[in-house]
Order: structure tokens, then sequence, then C-alpha cells
């Protein structure tokens, strides 16, 4: 199995199934908002999967800034708009909504940690499979370069402000 950095797709994938089974176990104790939350851990550790499978560095896959972005420019080209839909529906009603907010109903939770989130769970482990095939390390020198211009940006228009108040 492919591992970049120290992790491996078949780590991120075990700990992913794991955290979906624990929360299938909280759920049937009655504990439906940590259920939540470990099914979003799931789900974040199949999108650190899908870029650690296409050969991106879990260093940059595990950040949200980077990886999320990677995450949903993959999806794209692949034409799976619907799981990036899914995907930011989970965070907000799973994450967000659920665990932090409290403020969806624990049956609504419980019907898309039952329902909804096992088929995506399928479904995007179908994409890992296929971008085993892939490689897109290249692409984080690509992003370094942006941040390094991002910052020179930054820093003439923070000059720039300064100059314009003196």
């Amino acid at each position: 199995m492919l591992t970049v950095g120290n992790i491996s797709v078949k780590q991120l994938i075990s700990s992913a199934d794991r955290d979906y089974s624990d929360a299938i176990r909280l759920l049937e104790e009655g504990n439906t908002y940590d259920a939540t939350e470990k099914a979003w851990s799931a789900i974040k550790n199949l999108r650190k999967a899908c870029l650690v499978a296409a050969k991106i560095p879990y260093e940059t896959a595990k950040t949200t800034s980077k990886g999320l972005v990677l995450f949903i420019k993959i999806l794209k080209a692949l034409g799976r708009k619907d799981l990036i839909k899914t995907y930011m529906y989970f965070s907000y009603q799973l994450h967000s909504l659920g665990f932090y907010e409290r403020i969806i109903p624990e049956s609504d939770l419980e019907d898309t940690i039952r329902g909804e989130v096992p088929e995506w769970i399928q479904k995007i482990k179908n994409i890992i499979k296929t971008l085993q095939y892939v490689g897109l390390s290249a692409i984080t020198s690509i992003l370094k370069e942006i941040d390094k211009a991002k910052q020179k940006i930054l820093q003439a228009s923070s000059e720039y402000i300064t100059l314009q108040q003196n």
C-alpha cells in the first residue's frame, strides 16, 4: 500500500473505518452528538487518503487550506461534484451544526450517519483505488510558489498602506 510521509493510504482508511464503527457504536449507546464527530473524523480521514493516494504529502493533505482545496479540485476533475457537495453538507450538518452547535435533531443526525455517510464512504474508497495510479506530488511545489507570491503581495500591500498613511 502507498505511503507518503509516514502515513499510508491503508492507515488512513483503517482509521476511517474505526471511526465510522465507533460512530455506530456511539449511536447504539445513545450518544448521538459524539457519534457525529466520529463520523466526521472518518470522512476527513478519507479526504486525506484520497490525497495521499494521489501522492500528495500527508503534511499537505491534512491541512484545510491546501488539502481541502486539492481534494475539491481532484473531485471536480473527476466529475464528482456530487461528492464535494456531500462532503460540505457533512461538514456543516455533522461537524458544525451537529457536534458543535447541537441544533440538528438527533434523529436527523442518526439518519445521516447510518444512511448517507456509508454511501459516501464507499464512493470515496472507489475513487481512492483509482487515485493510486495518479501522481500529483509536483503540485506541492506549485502550491509553495503560490504561497510565496501571496506573501510578497501581502507585504507589498502592507508597505503601500503604510506609505499612504504617512
